[in-house]
């Protein structure tokens, strides 16, 4: 979903950019509104139904909500989504001003996003396939978001000049870090999931998948006035300061709070294997010296 999703967003920029040098800004709603619709017929073919399992929180959302290691996943998905939007908001302005770039060669550069999440996603998701748990890969993630915003800016803390190359890596580390943090924390969610006794059939997946959707949804909704607002106000680089503390405090910081949190849990399940470890072996002791007694009884008789 996530390659599918990187590869809508690859070629929508370029054909958008294409279609407004072409036909103006009408023929860049007129083509994709075609499409939509001519997929609302199609959409009941590709589909097959699946039954539903009895699930034990009775299909209630708030049940899942209720869950807190669940719920900062999406927390942190909504900010990567926000900051998404943003870049995606305020980018073309930026680059139309600072470069005088055509809206084709804008609709490029917009498109990288996409092209290295449709590629570096199926890379990503055997990864995390791969390993026990996908927070790791969430913390470095975030971390590589907030190097490419910074460098993207770029931060005027960071006295690095406005550049094209400044731009294209910035652009480059935020697509690799939030296509790998938006398939781990979805991953994650799914393990917390399975954590808190749900039942793992297709409910617990449904609700799982309307959480992503709204927390994506939500974030791009929020994303794109409120990064208009400051652009407008502040200017491209002061602003990447707000998605940056965005990144940090609802993406980085709820991370470290997994990271600590399992830590704690591997800590307590060591302990507790040890003591059944130590307890079996000194039951396994008393066990053998009983049969050694034994044994001596009968041989005296």
């Amino acid at each position: 979903m996530e390659m599918a999703q990187g590869f809508g967003l690859t070629i929508g920029p370029m054909i958008g950019g294409l279609l407004f040098t072409i036909g103006g800004f009408m023929a860049t709603f007129l083509l994709p509104g075609i499409i939509l619709f001519l997929m609302t017929f199609l959409t009941p073919f590709m589909f097959t139904k699946f039954p539903m399992g009895g699930a034990n929180y009775e299909g209630d959302i708030r049940i899942v909500l209720r869950k807190p290691r669940i719920l900062i996943n999406f927390v942190i998905l909504a900010a990567i989504t926000f900051v998404l939007s943003s870049i995606n908001a305020t980018l073309t302005p930026f680059l139309h001003s600072t470069f005088n770039m055509s809206p084709l060669t804008i609709g490029f550069m917009l498109g990288l996003h996409g092209a290295l999440s449709a590629v570096l996603s199926p890379i990503w998701g055997y990864i995390i396939g791969k390993i026990d748990t996908s927070v790791p890969v969430l913390l470095g993630a975030l971390v590589i978001d907030i190097l490419g915003v910074a460098i993207l800016g770029p931060l005027p803390i960071l006295g690095i000049p406005v550049s094209l190359l400044s731009t294209l890596i910035g652009m480059s580390l935020f697509a690799i870090g939030s296509g790998a943090a938006v398939l781990s924390s979805f991953n994650n969610s799914i393990s917390e999931s399975k954590l808190y006794s749900f039942s793992n059939d297709n409910s617990i997946m449904a609700l799982l998948s309307a959480c992503y959707i709204f927390s994506y949804s939500f974030g791009t909704t929020l994303g794109a006035p409120i990064s208009g607002y400051m652009y407008d106000k502040i200017g491209f680089s002061q602003a990447s300061y707000c998605f940056v503390c965005v990144l940090t405090i609802f993406g980085l910081l709820p991370t470290v709070y997994i990271c600590i949190t399992n830590l704690r849990r591997w800590i307590c399940l060591t302990n507790e294997r040890q003591r059944l470890l130590r307890s079996s072996y000194s039951n396994g002791i008393k066990h053998s010296f009983s049969i050694e007694r034994e044994v001596n009884t009968s041989t005296k008789i």
